[in-house]
């Protein structure tokens, strides 16, 4: 019998649950991509803030949002089958339903706000962002409900500050947004800034050009911290 027959006919026997399942329960993080800043891709591109884009330049997948489309559609007919553990798909289901939009929603609107595409970004302002709250908030009443149904209730508040702090800065970026929009302020100075990577986690040739990059950047900026020094009659 092979290996996997038998594990999964181990596995129904034990827990009465289909295995192959379980084993879709990675899909948010499998892209393939295995070093370090994107071996977990499902936590910073739901945590990470959406107007800095602080890992923007690490989301590399194409039609990533078709990718959790389809993530959805897996874990929900696994949640319809689970006899016993039907919250633990639905958790990874408002996951893979907030990242749907979420996952590249800074990356659009940085390139919209580049190109000048106001038409992009009043729709992004007036849909996507709007049904992304409205999926956080979904998410956050999932996860709680399965937290509390394993774990203490001491630990959740931190989930509950990082979830409030998202749902804020969804409004946050749709109010800057408007503002841009309605000729309030000429330019988003958080979407003015280039993008760059989080680490040295790129390919050869752009790491070679991002050290030399930085290494002229230290050099600039150790150049002015010892002026200022000497300008206070401080010893290096």
């Amino acid at each position: 019998m092979p290996e996997r027959v038998w594990l999964d006919k181990r596995f129904a026997a034990c827990t009465g649950e289909v295995g192959n399942s379980f084993m879709q329960l990675g899909m948010p993080d499998d892209f393939g991509q295995t070093d370090d800043i994107t071996a977990n891709p499902s936590e910073y591109l739901l945590w990470q803030d959406i107007l800095t884009g602080l890992l923007d330049k690490h989301i590399n997948v194409k039609n990533i949002s078709e990718t959790y489309r389809h993530c959805k559609e897996i874990m929900k007919s696994c949640a319809v089958s689970s006899k016993n553990y039907r919250d633990i798909f639905e958790y990874t289901y408002h996951l893979a339903d907030v990242l749907e939009i979420k996952a590249d929603i800074g990356v659009r609107i940085k390139e919209c706000y580049d190109s000048g595409n106001m038409t992009a970004l009043e729709n992004i302002c007036n849909c996507d962002l709007p049904r992304l709250k409205e999926r956080t908030e979904a998410f956050k009443e999932v996860f709680r409900r399965l937290w509390l149904s394993v774990y203490k209730p001491f630990g959740f508040e931190v989930i509950d500050m990082r979830i409030g702090t998202l749902l804020s800065r969804i409004d946050t970026t749709r109010f800057r947004l408007m503002q841009y929009l309605n000729g309030e302020i000429d330019k988003i100075e958080e979407l003015e800034q280039e993008r760059l990577y989080y680490n040295l986690n790129m390919p050869l040739w752009e790491k070679t050009e991002h050290k030399k990059d930085l290494n002229v950047r230290t050099a600039t900026y150790l150049k002015y911290v010892n002026a200022a020094y000497s300008s206070m009659g401080i010893d290096d």
